[in-house]
């Protein structure tokens, strides 16, 4: 039985690459960015309908980020800025809440901390920038020297911000267990080189924090927290062999890896406490030309996969159980007196 059932292809507006996806934390929304000039909104409630075009700048947009809470959508764009716009206002006509020349270059990765205080944003130039949510976006840490970074990504204790570096196949984890930014500090760096020195483009965490995985060249790293990420602890080789990895992503109920490469896209089973027993479940290629974009939704009910030609597939995921809820404020709830007395 297929896991993710094609629900709807929707042929992109902007007609190129679709590389940026993420849905909002409630599920209402779809946010897709590409190499054109604009932000693209879908209504996943209304059978993902385009509703909203933001255009922030003539210039690429790079990246993009939900805020947990709901407030906020922040797009990193070509133009050295992070544009920030509140969630309410998409659909309507919105404009921009803040608009931050914080980079020198293009901001390339983007992503709030999961209590909503925090946004981390990097240029080109290899610094990732630390943005007060709640002091307007001011900056309040800069890292410097990391390369230009890409996919990022905080644990969801908010302990560890990954970042991964463009040139020379580099993750460095950055400690933020500290409630002030000031005693935060780039703790390891991991060498994520695999066979072809192209760079490490994402990252994500499953396991309940205690992993991280990456995609770099044409393989998927595992690193243990606990074991300080020395080394990896598993390696997955895709199905497709020399097929760089474009974009990796875990589920929220620790059950699945997906990644998105050149040639396709799969559905790995992370279950069982024994790497070895990792499986495949399912491959795409429903598409055409490489697979560059991914997005998972938070309620695990929904996957949209992006491909170099601007084609938007959105899947169904079968069988949902036990993945984690969320309330209408944006909070993961994980059972149901939690959800209970949240109303």
């Amino acid at each position: 039985m297929s896991i993710l059932t094609l629900h709807k292809s929707i042929t992109a507006p902007f007609g190129n690459a679709a590389r940026n996806i993420e849905f909002s934390f409630d599920d209402t929304f779809l946010c897709v960015t590409s190499y054109d000039s604009n932000t693209y909104i879908f209504d996943v409630e209304n059978d993902f309908d385009l509703i909203d075009t933001l255009n922030v700048t003539s210039e690429r947009n790079r990246s993009l980020a939900w805020s947990p809470d709901g407030q906020y959508l922040a797009i990193g764009a070509q133009d050295d800025k992070v544009h920030v716009f509140n969630k309410t206002d998409l659909g309507d006509i919105a404009s921009e809440v803040f608009s931050l020349a914080i980079g020198d270059g293009r901001i390339n990765g983007l992503d709030f901390s999961n209590d909503s205080k925090w946004l981390a944003a990097s240029d080109d130039t290899g610094r990732v920038l630390i943005l007060d949510v709640n002091d307007n976006f001011s900056t309040k840490k800069v890292f410097t020297d990391l390369g230009a970074a890409y996919g990022m990504r905080w644990s969801g204790d908010n302990d560890f911000l990954a970042v991964t570096r463009g040139g020379g196949n580099l993750i460095f984890i950055i400690d933020t267990s500290d409630t002030s930014p000031d005693s935060w500090s780039l703790a390891h760096t991991l060498d994520a080189t695999a066979t072809d020195n192209r760079p490490c483009s994402s990252v994500d965490w499953i396991k309940n924090d205690r992993y991280l995985v990456s995609g770099n060249d044409s393989l998927i790293f595992v690193w243990d927290r606990e074991n300080d990420f020395d080394s990896p602890v598993h390696t997955i080789d895709p199905n497709w062999s020399d097929n760089r990895v474009w974009r990796v992503r875990a589920d929220n109920s620790d059950r699945w890896i997906i990644y998105a490469s050149d040639d396709g896209v799969e559905l790995i089973d992370i279950q069982d406490s024994d790497f070895e027993n990792w499986s495949s479940l399912q491959v795409i290629t429903d598409g055409s030309g490489r697979y560059f974009g991914l997005g998972w939704s938070i309620t695990d009910k929904w996957c949209c996969v992006g491909t170099e030609q601007g084609e938007l597939l959105i899947y169904s995921v079968t069988n949902p159980a036990g993945s984690r809820l969320v309330s209408d404020k944006g909070v993961i709830l994980t059972d149901k007196d939690a959800i209970i007395n949240s109303k």
